[in-house]
């Protein structure tokens, strides 16, 4: 890895431990107000392991307080419901529509 490189930079500067990690969460949870973050997350015909690393990586998230909100536009894939709605189950912070006629996200 050379000096200066975009790989040290993210080695020093955007890469936590588990230390880093531990104390985030404890500030998180000494925080007065806990405001909600709501992250969107349209869906059309996904490729189903990228849409599963999307939903990993806000599950993933150190702070705790947020939610999913997944909205189907009318997906033809077969396979696409029943993962949605598996995914939802899996967690009450993930929020789930399914919209009756394409609106082309």
């Amino acid at each position: 890895m050379r000096p200066g490189s975009y790989e040290e930079w993210v080695r020093r500067y955007d890469t936590i431990t588990s230390v880093d990690r531990d104390a985030l969460r404890a500030q998180a949870a000494r925080m007065p107000r806990r405001p909600l973050i709501s992250i969107l997350l349209p869906i059309y015909d996904p490729q189903l392991d990228w849409l599963a690393e999307a939903i990993e990586s806000v599950k993933a998230q150190t702070y705790p307080h947020w939610e999913l909100c997944m909205a189907d536009d009318a997906s033809t894939k077969w396979h696409v419901r029943p993962f949605l709605k598996q995914q939802a189950a899996s967690d009450p912070r993930i929020k789930l529509v399914f919209r009756a006629a394409n609106g082309h996200i």
